[in-house]
């Protein structure tokens, strides 16, 4: 608070001069300095209501063996990490991703039954992550309209509710990356059970990726030799 009052002084002393600041004048700068500083206080408290749209780990260890987990270069060591870290956080929300790694690392071994069974759980995990949050951002558009029309029901005590927001460049990122990942669960799906020898299966995922971009020349190479 004292920065902030020596701050507005200041101000103050730059506009009007040090001998010529009549308590009008001072008023109306003062008034002016404190709306700049509460307009940049209410976007960083909108900012801060905001929940980050991208999976994220629950804790710092979490975290820490997620990362271990991504570094591993080794396939084998990768797989075990991954199965440590789905015993240890069995509700984490980077669960989708952990699956994916597993799906890479079984297909570097040529463990193609591994490798689909791990791909179908990441892109189920993936994808319903991507579905609730979508449903989060519905229902809190909607509670914010309605809270909008009768503001008597709204409890000023209350702490403002965290909220998910279609409109951020954080959930247009989201919803990006995740169509991303479908296209390459899709295709790693197609080419697993390929080798698996499974023509039903391959046709089924590479025609999915295909209704995601109808010129994957991945998709299209494999199934005209199904």
């Amino acid at each position: 608070d004292g920065g902030r009052n020596q701050a507005e002084e200041v101000l103050v002393t730059d506009i009007f001069g040090a001998d010529d600041k009549s308590s009008t004048e001072n008023l109306l700068v003062h008034e002016l300095y404190g709306y700049a500083r509460n307009i940049a206080h209410i976007d960083e408290a909108v900012s801060s209501r905001r929940i980050k749209a991208k999976p994220v780990p629950d804790r710092p260890e979490e975290q820490t063996a997620f990362v271990a987990l991504q570094n591993e270069q080794s396939p084998v060591q990768k797989i075990a990490l991954a199965d440590q870290f789905l015993a240890t956080y069995p509700n984490s929300q980077l669960g989708g991703y952990v699956q994916r790694f597993r799906m890479e690392s079984f297909t570097r071994q040529g463990k193609y039954k591994e490798a689909v069974a791990a791909g179908e759980a990441g892109l189920g995990l993936e994808t319903k992550y991507l579905e609730t949050m979508i449903a989060k951002a519905d229902a809190d558009a909607a509670a914010a309209k309605d809270a909008s029309k009768d503001k008597k029901k709204q409890d000023k005590n209350a702490p403002p509710p965290m909220i998910v927001d279609k409109n951020s460049e954080a959930f247009k990122n989201l919803v990006d990356q995740t169509e991303k990942a479908m296209m390459y669960y899709y295709q790693n799906l197609m080419s697993n059970y390929q080798s698996l020898n499974n023509a039903e299966k391959t046709i089924e995922w590479g025609e999915k990726a295909l209704g995601q971009d109808p010129d994957d020349l991945l998709a299209l190479l494999t199934l005209s030799s199904v």
